[in-house]
């Protein structure tokens, strides 16, 4: 099992999956029809308990779900395998080696890509806005100084003609 910092720290946003076999044989205690619906608040708080993560962030797969009520809302199974993917302060419920983790997984890769390329292509217009406006600032300078030096040469010549006049 994975150690856990003390509750001043913050989570790491690293993703780790812990695998779990957990019975539900508690549950059957309960009202024949009130089983399913159990087993599955069952888990989560299963989770929440050894997880650390607070009840409303743990989510349950669709396949946990299926697996739960394969027999009814009556007959609930003894016993089932179960994935847990923590991701920094959120985590998600899979059954164990099923095709939704691997797909969830290869999902979050995905959008970090596109995350990332779109990151790239904004700093790449960043940096060709900046080189245009220092270009435009640049040429907006030279003006700038064209126009002192052109003021600069009417003075001299003003003064030159106030002088031939005296």
């Amino acid at each position: 099992m994975a150690e856990h910092g003390k509750k001043g720290k913050k989570a790491e946003a690293k993703e780790e999956t812990k695998d779990y076999r957990m019975s539900l044989n508690p549950v059957k205690r309960f009202p024949p029809k009130k089983r399913a619906k159990r087993a599955m608040t069952f888990i989560r708080r299963f989770v929440t308990k050894n997880t650390r993560i607070p009840n409303e962030d743990v989510a349950i797969a669709k396949d946990v779900n299926e697996a739960v009520w394969t027999r009814g809302i009556r007959n609930i199974p003894n016993k089932i395998e179960i994935s847990v993917l923590i991701e920094g302060k959120k985590a998600r419920v899979f059954l164990k080696d099923s095709k939704g983790i691997k797909a969830y997984i290869e999902e979050k890769k995905a959008e970090k890509k596109k995350k990332e390329e779109k990151e790239a292509e904004k700093k790449k217009e960043e940096k060709a806005e900046t080189k245009e406006e220092k270009k435009e600032a640049n040429e907006q300078e030279k003006i700038e100084e064209q126009k002192k030096e052109e003021k600069k040469l009417k003075e001299k010549y003003s003064e030159a003609i106030e002088m031939k006049r005296k």
